[in-house]
């Protein structure tokens, strides 16, 4: 067997060692609105450290690390008439979700 072509991966391997220990903290800590972490939002904390990777090596790096992430879903249970108001806010919640997460808003 032949070794890999390619520069090896230096980011990759600093990012390893980074991942779990922000992991464990909660995001909302870090000013994320959202209660689980996002592979968008690790990728931005890891630009903060230092460590410049695309959202997706992140989520290759956490595939290898054999992390599962899920996507969350937005709703409200229960029937309609039950949770109007509920289902109404998320409503409008997801229509202005994306001005809040444009680039260079805090």
């Amino acid at each position: 067997m032949r070794k890999p072509p390619g520069r090896p991966p230096t980011e990759g391997n600093k990012a390893k060692s980074f991942i779990p220990e922000l992991l464990r903290k909660d995001p909302q800590l870090f000013g994320y609105l959202k209660g689980r972490w996002v592979i968008r939002d690790i990728a931005k904390e890891l630009r903060k450290e230092g460590i410049s990777l695309s959202f997706q090596s992140v989520g290759r790096i956490l595939q290898e690390m054999g992390i599962g992430l899920r996507r969350p879903k937005l709703r409200a249970p229960g029937s309609l008439r039950k949770n109007y108001r509920k289902r109404r806010e998320i409503a409008n919640y997801k229509a202005i979700a994306p001005a809040l997460f444009k680039k260079g808003s805090p």
